[in-house]
């Protein structure tokens, strides 16, 4: 029952950090509105946040090291 929820956990992490770039880019792009400094600098953590889930996914035998980043990463 843990493992099920940690596992829907990351994965909801993994499509709101995905949802959330792909919404800025498109609004950048697309809409043409420019972001200020602190808009760019708030998409890091999703970014890293994705690649963490990812590198998760990957080596699955690292995943306390893995959930221990992602926690950091989404505190900063």
């Amino acid at each position: 029952m843990v493992e099920n929820s940690k596992n829907l956990l990351i994965k909801l992490i993994f499509l709101i950090s995905v949802v959330a770039l792909a919404s800025a880019f498109f609004i950048e792009y697309k809409l043409g509105h420019q972001p200020c400094n602190l808009c760019i600098l708030e998409r890091i953590p999703y970014l890293l946040a994705i690649i963490i889930i990812l590198l998760n996914f990957k080596f699955s035998h690292y995943e306390k090291f893995f959930i221990l980043l992602l926690s950091i990463c989404q505190f900063l």
